[in-house]
């Protein structure tokens, strides 16, 4: 989080450039709480700068990568033998 506390002052500053880089990088981070505020981040920055599409892209991938999560989570609850539901 070090490096998130550092681009968002990079940004503040006016280097949106470096921030945009940092954001990007950490968009690929193994951590998906990392990696979503990275992106929140940079659809924050978009929206700014008036590039809305972009921005929205963002946040839409922000979206299906938690929906995804969560479905996956639900579908281990449902194949579990400890749930005592039936997966048929």
């Amino acid at each position: 989080m070090l490096t998130l506390a550092c681009e968002g002052k990079a940004a503040v500053a006016g280097q949106t450039v470096e921030a945009k880089t940092l954001y990007r990088a950490l968009s690929h981070d193994p951590d998906i709480e990392v990696r979503t505020e990275a992106r929140f981040r940079l659809a924050l920055l978009l929206e700014q700068q008036k590039r809305y599409t972009d921005a929205a892209v963002e946040l839409r991938v922000i979206l299906d990568a938690n929906q995804m999560l969560l479905a996956s989570a639900s579908n281990r609850h449902a194949c579990s033998p400890k749930s005592g539901k039936s997966v048929w």
